[in-house]
């Protein structure tokens, strides 16, 4: 059953970043394409950077790069959506040092706030980007496009 449950947690999540940011890149504003392709390629190199899920140097510096980057993009569109993709990142990339300052914290909690901070809620994030992005292009006015 917790196979069944983690590969449905995987795969599930992958499909619905892939889609997500299929549709951020083609109807996005700049701010959701820099995003979907910043996640997706973090999202693509994890896998190759950890061991046994284990955060090595080059996993921890893939998600400090990637909190940076999308929190210099949060900051430049200042956008909600934004600022809640950026800081679940950054509270991704804070959980590796306090898993190892703190010890007793058990693994699958490790894991757990991990997939959550640095995977579910980016997938919601720019889902919530790409769908505020187009309610306020609809909204516009020619007159508004031109300003």
């Amino acid at each position: 059953m917790i196979d069944l449950l983690h590969w449905l947690w995987t795969w599930g999540l992958t499909a619905a970043l892939l889609i997500i940011s299929f549709v951020a890149i083609w109807r996005g504003g700049w701010a959701e394409k820099s995003a979907a392709l910043v996640i997706v390629a973090a999202w693509f190199l994890t896998p190759l950077l950890q061991h046994h899920y284990a955060p090595s140097a080059a996993f921890v510096a893939l998600d400090g790069v990637t909190a940076l980057i999308l929190f210099l993009i949060s900051a430049a569109c200042r956008r909600l959506w934004a600022l809640f993709t950026s800081a679940s990142m950054i509270g991704a990339f804070l959980c590796h040092f306090l898993a190892e300052a703190l010890q007793h914290i058990g693994y699958f909690s490790y894991i757990t706030t991990i997939g959550l901070l640095g995977g579910a809620y980016l997938v919601l994030g720019l889902a919530v980007g790409v769908v505020e992005h187009e309610y306020l292009s609809r909204r516009r006015t020619p007159v508004d496009s031109l300003t």
